[in-house]
């Protein structure tokens, strides 16, 4: 066998220099503890071994909203250079500074590494990372199978992410600047975007153009419902735009 195969079967032979551990994914949607009640949302909760890497009761870290974690643009993926990830925020954070952050790399063939680092707020030193290492198919598999499963969402949540997807996948309204999706109203059937642009003085932050749609949500199936939410919304949003020229 020539030197160079040889080398390469020597490195192959190599076993992971972490431990390897299981990654689980548990979406819960709406949640009651005490006094602490929030009907509307639903988060992504991951697990380590079976054991969580937050725990949402403590009211200090709270999961992500699986559209974050796992709709278009999503960063969990594996990509060839490391890069961070946010899983996590912190309780009832708005900017999200703070939370759980992950470091995602690839640095062994067939494996996928998380180092998770817990930030409690924007001005403290971030805590010591652990490291966790994946079977890349199984971390894949997870990722999949929570992007794929939708039995836990509600009629309008349903709708609304058909909306986004088709937004993000034929890139309408690209330019405009900044998309809101309006999907986790759980006691409000109805379904609505809000689309925010620069204004006439692209040089000032706080000229800006709003744009606003939205309409209930019905009994008919959910296709046909984002179907004709985007067919109004691209008629609406013409008529609008023609009354500002």
């Amino acid at each position: 066998m020539p030197r160079r195969h040889r080398r390469r079967a020597h490195r192959r032979a190599h076993p992971p220099a972490f431990d390897v551990h299981t990654l689980s994914v548990r979406i819960t949607a709406g949640w009651r503890d005490g006094e602490y009640a929030d009907e509307r949302a639903a988060q992504a909760l991951f697990a380590v071994d079976g054991e969580p890497l937050i725990d949402p009761r403590q009211k200090t870290v709270e999961g992500l909203d699986p559209w974050i974690l796992f709709g278009p643009g999503s960063t969990l993926w594996p990509t060839r250079t490391p890069h961070l990830t946010h899983i996590a925020c912190g309780f009832r954070c708005v900017v999200e500074c703070c939370g759980l952050y992950v470091l995602v790399s690839t640095p062994v063939p067939g494996y996928v590494d998380w180092d998770v680092t817990l930030r409690r707020d924007m001005y403290g030193p971030p805590a010591a990372p652990h490291h966790f290492r994946f079977e890349r198919e199984q971390y894949l598999y997870v990722l999949e199978t929570t992007r794929d499963d939708h039995s836990w969402e509600w009629p309008t949540r349903t709708v609304m992410r058909l909306v986004g997807e088709r937004l993000e996948e034929e890139r309408l309204f690209t330019g405009l600047g900044c998309i809101d999706h309006s999907y986790w109203w759980r006691e409000d059937p109805v379904v609505g975007v809000c689309l925010r642009f620069p204004g006439d003085d692209p040089s000032d932050p706080s000229c800006r153009k709003t744009f606003t749609h939205s309409r209930p949500v019905t009994s008919a199936p959910p296709h046909e419902q984002a179907e004709e939410f985007l067919r109004t919304l691209q008629e609406s949003f013409r008529s609008w735009a023609d009354r500002g020229k």
